[in-house]
């Protein structure tokens, strides 16, 4: 006969049950409150400048065609395959194109730890950017491959730039204005090359030299219009 305590089994009802369950609840509970902490860490610590936000550098031309057009002036963001260069210490944060005024504006993020050049006793009073920026542009065939012809190949120097953050800070943000790039959407490949300067003289285009390489622009990238008036605000 079985005892009064246990049931037909022969299990005891007022055995405790185990605790491993709850145990393992608590550890995935844990486990994705970490995760977000890292998240929102990661999240403010590489954050871009509060000015970054809907940041364009603005030139004449660009000023004139917005304000011809005004909403019907186009800015698209590009949406980049492969945004990091030379590993993770370069990310090309926002790529944005004013197809009206044919110009191309970059903002790439740098992680100043992997640049040991890169300080204000190095730069001091120096005008130069320690990065010089040159926009590739070349027509694709329908194969996808570039035209022999080296004259459709086309070369721009970004003379303007801004700097945002410090050298010491973990990051800092350079933005790049490329003027007269036309760029057809079914033909055109659009290429960023990344080269060090000295505090001297700005390096010369050199694609053996180049300290990284993006793809800003092909066939098969996306891009998305934006309301120009975020960027152009009626004065």
């Amino acid at each position: 006969m079985f005892s009064s305590n246990e049931n037909s089994y022969g299990e005891d009802p007022n055995k405790k049950k185990s605790i491993v369950p709850k145990i393992l609840r608590w550890v995935i509970y844990l486990l994705c409150i970490l995760i977000i902490i890292v998240v929102i860490y990661r999240s403010i610590s590489i954050g871009a400048p509060k000015e970054l936000e809907n940041y364009i550098i603005k030139t004449p031309g660009i000023e004139e065609s917005y304000k011809n057009l005004k909403d019907k002036f186009k800015i698209y963001e590009i949406d980049l395959r492969n945004p990091f260069g030379w590993g993770d210490a370069l990310f090309i944060a926002k790529l944005y194109y004013l197809e009206d005024a044919e110009n191309l504006q970059v903002t790439m993020r740098c992680k100043t730890g992997r640049f040991e050049f890169l300080s204000d006793s190095f730069w001091g009073a120096s005008s130069i950017r320690p990065f010089a920026a040159y926009v590739k542009l070349s027509e694709m065939t329908a194969d996808d491959k570039p035209e022999i012809d080296s004259a459709r190949d086309n070369i721009i120097y970004s003379y303007l730039s801004n700097m945002f953050g410090n050298y010491s800070d973990k990051y800092i943000y350079y933005v790049y204005s490329f003027d007269n790039v036309k760029i057809d959407y079914e033909k055109s490949k659009v290429e960023l090359y990344i080269f060090t300067n000295s505090p001297s003289e700005i390096t010369r285009y050199d694609e053996d030299k180049a300290l990284a390489r993006f793809t800003l622009f092909d066939a098969n990238m996306t891009r998305t219009k934006l309301q120009a008036k975020k960027f152009m605000p009626d004065e």
